[in-house]
């Protein structure tokens, strides 16, 4: 069972809460509009789809919610929570995004986000009445990836994603002049709020460079960003800067961010691929990259097509094509690592989780030629069982995004790490959580035992508590200590 609650999901009256559930019927996510003090709680938007919960109107009678059939393909409803009457105020043919932000001061118009007639996301403005739709901001080749209004929507500050980088934006809604909010060091910020009062901004941020700090800025002070959270963790040395670098691939540039050693020679390396596959590696602090680093490892973190923050149609690109322009991505990687001259081709390795893991496991044994070591977490090696094995709320997207497991069976099969585990020449690294709801543990489970029957070098982790990825410090700890030790011993 799912729960899903958003930044603005408690009407302004602090009496009803707004969320997202599938109690009901598992196979698909509802909202669910809930009266705090009498309660009672009402489906107000259904049907067979996944749906989330927005913000709620001034006088706390409609939500802004939205209908999701893809990762690129998402539309808007208000809701009125007591008739149930929902009005669709996005319809429209090819994919589009369309992600809700909020009501304007008057509850007359919304404020979203979309990429409607363009690659990107921009923030834009509709009249409830007429369905006219003016542009807010846009972020020029770049997606405004999240925007934040105050209570009484009288501030809107956005987030502008920059190649993996985030620059915080504003404007006063009631002059249409922009804010003057001064520029964070290059990094991520993970999330940010904006004070009820529009004059306080909070940022999680961190760079490669620097841990995770809760960043501050008072418009009203005239000063620039306090760090409220200060690192308290000493440090052997300086941690490593990464790098923008463009690598050559054949259907087009592959961004990618570079932690390079300082060392003298040729060193080992390590690509690790994000997973998704429709997500983003960005600009912030990894320990784990930091700990390879610090060991003389080089880590390149590629955004390979299917990653998001490049338009959507680099995103699009791999829907229906999992281990197909992927790996075109990953080959032409692999082979820019062996024409680096600081870079040891006998040393070279591949790591990835969940859809990274599909990809390390195809990179692994279908271009095994490239490989000193890998190492996955939770990936799924036969693409067919994976969609066939999974959750009934996820199922519809699997099918979309990867294939359907009956008509393009051969497709899947011929796509799959699983059909090719002879070919493995490296020693493999599985980790897997036993309670994994995302990618069932039936997926390592089968590719472990077929390797194992090859006589191929596995070494095979079963967590017993953890699901699809790490939720406690103690194995997140525990499951990056044991990929780096792996990666480090078979590197030396």
């Amino acid at each position: 069972m799912q729960h899903h609650l958003r930044a603005r999901s408690l009407s302004r009256d602090g009496r009803f809460l707004a969320y997202s559930a599938n109690h009901r019927d598992r196979a698909n996510v509802e909202v669910v509009a809930r009266d705090l003090r009498g309660g009672e709680e009402r489906t107000v938007l259904g049907g067979d789809a996944w749906h989330v919960a927005g913000d709620w109107s001034p006088d706390g009678r409609r939500v802004l919610a939205s209908r999701v059939q893809d990762n690129t393909d998402q539309d808007l409803f208000v809701v009125d929570v007591r008739t149930c009457e929902a009005v669709h105020l996005t319809p429209h043919q090819d994919d589009q995004k369309n992600l809700p932000v909020g009501f304007d001061a008057t509850g007359t118009s919304i404020y979203f986000l979309t990429d409607r007639g363009s690659e990107f996301l921009w923030l834009a403005k509709m009249d409830l009445r007429t369905r006219e739709v003016t542009t807010v901001a846009r972020g020029g080749a770049w997606d405004i990836l999240v925007a934040r209004l105050d209570r009484d929507a009288n501030t809107v500050v956005w987030l502008v994603n920059e190649d993996g980088c985030s620059r915080l934006q504003g404007m006063d809604l009631r002059s249409g002049e922009p804010l003057p909010l001064p520029s964070l060091e290059p990094g991520w910020v993970n999330d940010f709020i904006v004070s009820a009062d529009g004059r306080r901004i909070a940022a999680q941020w961190s760079s490669a460079a620097a841990p995770w700090s809760i960043r501050v800025h008072d418009r009203g002070s005239g000063a620039g960003w306090r760090d409220m959270h200060p690192t308290t963790i000493a440090f052997s040395g300086p941690l490593l800067r990464d790098e923008i670098i463009r690598i050559v691939a054949p259907r087009a540039e592959i961004p990618a961010m570079l932690l390079r050693p300082r060392a003298t020679g040729r060193i080992p390396l390590v690509l690790q691929i994000h997973g998704g596959p429709e997500d983003q590696d960005h600009r912030m602090y990894l320990a784990f990259r930091q700990y390879l680093a610090a060991h003389g490892v080089a880590v390149l973190v590629p955004n390979i097509h299917g990653s998001t923050g490049y338009g959507s149609s680099y995103q699009r690109a791999i829907h229906r094509d999992w281990g197909g322009i992927d790996l075109e991505d990953l080959e032409a990687l692999a082979r820019w690592a062996l024409r680096q001259d600081w870079v040891d081709p006998e040393r070279v390795a591949v790591y990835g989780g969940s859809y990274g893991g599909f990809a390390a496991l195809s990179a692994a044994t279908r271009l095994p030629r490239y490989w000193r070591v890998a190492a996955e977490a939770f990936g799924p090696s036969d693409l067919v069982t994976m969609i066939e094995g999974d959750a009934s709320s996820w199922r519809r997207f699997t099918r979309r995004w990867i294939g359907d497991p009956e008509r393009d069976a051969d497709k899947l099969h011929a796509r799959s790490p699983l059909t090719y585990a002879e070919n493995l020449r490296c020693p493999l690294l599985v980790l897997q959580g036993a309670n994994d709801p995302r990618v069932p543990k039936g997926e390592s489970d089968q590719m472990v035992k077929r390797l194992r029957e090859l006589g191929k070098d596995v070494t095979y982790i079963e967590q017993d508590h953890t699901g699809h990825g790490w939720t406690t410090r103690a194995a997140h700890r525990d499951a990056y200590g044991r990929i780096a030790d792996f990666l480090l011993q078979r590197l030396r």
